[in-house]
């Protein structure tokens, strides 16, 4: 079943992008290490460690564990999907009932900067994002701040792309690194996800979790305001307005590969001698 959509709507959104891409790949950017937008994923990474966000730039990042399971495990989750180019990906979303789009690249203009961005999968219903897909492998069973904000980050570029996004919902999916194996059921989740959303009527609620078996999900409203209060407050570092703030919690640096080359671990350091 297709609903009626002009042509020109969805042709007029996709040139939008290819538009914006050309303007991020012509002209050197202007923002902190010479970026041209600023990507969602950094802005999760933000909330995680600023400081670390500036050492990975600077020095590069080294694969960690966790990285390596994490690259594997998303691998894993579209090995099978179709592949189509970006004018067809547009074309579904606004031509098909219901469309699911993994990993499609969105870019907007957003207070004379430009955010940018991969979701990891988003269910679209009549031209529609109805949720937004973060799957985080993780040793932890909950979700974190810094999940929340690289989702809401999505959903304030598809509002700024002319979504509607009053009724958008986002899910943080943690699961444990054994699963990077299950194939099959790493397939399966979205779209039980989806299922237990409708049947158990989630969308009259403001956040919700469910359990199968070893993997947490947590659902929640996409609040516009608050994710834009969230995501105002990063920009103060992409723009060089300030330098970049150390983590509020200092345990991470236990974990953290820059200890060597950060100059805040080698201020505390002696704290946990």
């Amino acid at each position: 079943m297709r609903f009626e959509l002009s042509k020109e709507e969805w042709k007029k959104n996709y040139k939008k992008q290819i538009s914006f891409l050309k303007k991020l790949q012509k002209k050197k950017g202007t923002l902190r290490f010479e970026r041209g937008s600023v990507i969602a994923s950094d802005i999760g990474r933000q909330l995680y460690c600023e400081k670390k966000v500036e050492m990975a730039y600077l020095y590069g990042s080294t694969e960690t564990e966790n990285m390596v399971f994490g690259s594997e495990g998303h691998q894993k989750l579209t090995e099978n999907y179709i592949k189509v180019d970006l004018e067809e990906a547009w074309k579904e979303i606004y031509t098909t009932e219901s469309c699911w789009v993994s990993e499609l690249l969105l870019i907007a203009n957003y207070k004379n900067l430009f955010l940018a961005g991969k979701p990891d999968t988003i269910f679209f219903a009549n031209g529609t994002p109805v949720m937004i897909f973060e799957f985080k492998f993780s040793k932890y069973s909950s979700s974190f701040p810094s999940h929340h904000i690289q989702a809401e980050t999505y959903g304030i570029i598809l509002n700024e792309l002319g979504f509607d996004t009053s009724s958008l919902f986002y899910a943080i999916v943690i699961l444990p690194f054994n699963m990077v194996s299950e194939i099959e059921k790493l397939k399966a989740l979205t779209r039980e996800i989806m299922l237990n959303f409708w049947t158990e009527k989630l969308y009259e609620k403001e956040s919700s979790t469910l359990v199968f078996g070893e993997v947490n999900v947590f659902i929640q409203k996409f609040n516009i305001r608050e994710g834009k209060e969230k995501l105002d407050k990063t920009f103060g570092f992409w723009k060089r307005e300030r330098e970049a703030l150390p983590v509020d919690n200092q345990n991470k640096c236990l974990s953290c590969e820059f200890q060597k080359k950060c100059p805040f671990y080698k201020k505390i350091s002696k704290d946990f001698q």
